[in-house]
């Protein structure tokens, strides 16, 4: 049997904004001590990220549920986490849904941004993969010089589709497909099996025992299976991890002649097969819209093997429209003097933008204020933007500020960023509880915080 295995990685991630040291909190969390070399400890609660694994045939009572889906999510975002260049000293989950993670601020902010990009991520993953197999270094009449490539656009990846298939060299072998959520793995196998004759028996039976050979059947398998999960990670990228089993029996099947009874008895024939296996283990790094090619030797003399994996867009242009708007915050080139170009249908990117905590230096203001403010929550923006695209696309305040009814226009200095914390939290079901009435029916729209006792400032 031969082995091969390639080990590709393509992980290309974004850059991370430099957010303050400061911005620990992702959804709730609570920082217990900072010590004096600057590891900061804190919780940081994902009730809501883990709730639908606790539906999902977890074993234990509540907690023991809780706290296994807590440690699964740790498992996953300590695989994606640089710990030894961010500072990372240790991740633990807790069985009241929260984790304790102790490290340096650039460690925290990595696990805030992270948090940021699961809460945004509602929707389903769906991929779809091409299974190729071509002559030896045929790639390069495709147009591509490395064994490897990734195709940043859907156009340039139909541009590659078209001369594949224009090839009559190429074979397409399956186009698998899979849809399933962020976080989770999938298996995909696409397989053939095939049965022999392993082995003899010898029964003895009645009457006059009568000597039988019974055959033993073995089945191997052959084809391809797939591992894949995505994880959603900061600067808008889904990183793919995948394992690929390729497998390929020779043909024809080896036969060997051996005796089964003693004396003069018959030989019989039993098959050897013999299995060419390829594994690779990749690990990409893909934006909506974008898909990566990775190949290898094929078990096949003088041919290659590659695999397509797509990552076809499930987001309209609209909500791209929303991501290009807070991307111009985080690098502080946002330009807008009044209310930014918004319609009412990016409401839901907005309401999903919502459960961002990271603290911004750029952001919308109203220059008829006499007052400003430094920093600003991502998640109290989204909510004052909408309640501007409900004010006609006008600027809906003074400030991006939540403030509860009957505390009067207080000194902005006087404001705590953990009161905002708490009050974004309120603001947040009131604002998703607005929206389920009014999304089908905008006549019926009046500001989600009426009788909510929370307004702006």
């Amino acid at each position: 049997m031969k082995l091969l295995h390639l080990a590709l990685s393509l992980l290309s991630l974004a850059p991370l904004s430099q957010a303050q040291a400061q911005e620990l909190s992702a959804h709730t969390s609570d920082q217990i001590e900072v010590s004096k070399d600057g590891v900061q400890t804190v919780l940081y609660d994902i009730q809501d990220l883990i709730q639908d694994r606790l539906t999902d045939g977890l074993a234990g009572d509540l907690n023991s549920k809780r706290l296994a889906a807590t440690q699964e999510f740790v498992d996953v975002l300590r695989s994606v986490i640089d710990g030894s260049k961010r500072g990372l000293v240790s991740m633990e989950g807790l069985p009241d849904g929260r984790f304790q993670v102790k490290g340096a601020a650039a460690t925290h902010e990595y696990v805030v941004d992270f948090l940021s990009a699961q809460r945004r991520s509602t929707k389903g993953v769906s991929l779809t993969m091409l299974l190729l197999e071509m002559p030896a270094g045929h790639l390069k009449k495709l147009g591509l010089n490395e064994s490897s490539a990734i195709f940043n656009g859907e156009v340039e990846c139909a541009d590659f589709l078209q001369r594949v298939r224009a090839d009559g060299e190429v074979d397409v072998m399956s186009t698998p497909a899979v849809s399933f959520r962020p976080r989770s793995t999938a298996y995909i196998s696409t397989t053939n099996e095939v049965s022999y004759i392993a082995d003899y028996i010898l029964q003895i039976v009645e009457p006059g025992n009568t000597e039988i050979l019974d055959p033993v059947i073995g089945v191997v398998e052959e084809g391809v299976a797939i591992n894949v999960r995505a994880v959603p990670v900061p600067g808008g990228v889904f990183q793919f991890d995948l394992e690929i089993n390729y497998s390929m029996l020779q043909r024809p099947i080896p036969m060997v002649k051996t005796r089964i009874q003693s004396g003069d008895g018959p030989e019989v024939e039993i098959s050897l097969p013999i299995v060419d296996k390829i594994s690779l283990n990749s690990v990409l790094a893909l934006t909506e819209g974008s898909a990566a090619l990775i190949s290898s030797a094929s078990p096949a003399k003088d041919r290659d093997f590659a695999i397509l994996v797509k990552f076809p867009k499930t987001q309209g242009p609209l909500n791209q429209r929303v991501s290009n708007l807070f991307d111009e915050m985080r690098v502080g080139t946002y330009s807008h003097r009044w209310f930014p170009p918004l319609e009412w249908e990016d409401i839901p990117a907005l309401l999903e933008m919502a459960w961002s905590p990271r603290l911004l230096k750029t952001f919308p203001t109203n220059p008829l204020s006499s007052q400003s403010i430094t920093t600003c929550r991502e998640g109290v923006i989204a909510l004052w933007l909408i309640e501007g695209i409900l004010e006609g696309g006008n600027l809906p305040s003074l400030n991006p500020i939540l403030l509860q009814e009957g505390s009067g226009l207080a000194p902005l200095d006087a404001l705590s960023d953990e009161q905002q914390r708490k009050l974004l939290e309120s603001a947040r079901v009131a604002y998703g509880s607005w929206w389920k009435i009014v999304s089908e029916n905008r006549n019926r729209a009046k500001s989600a915080l009426t009788d909510t006792g929370l307004r702006w400032y």
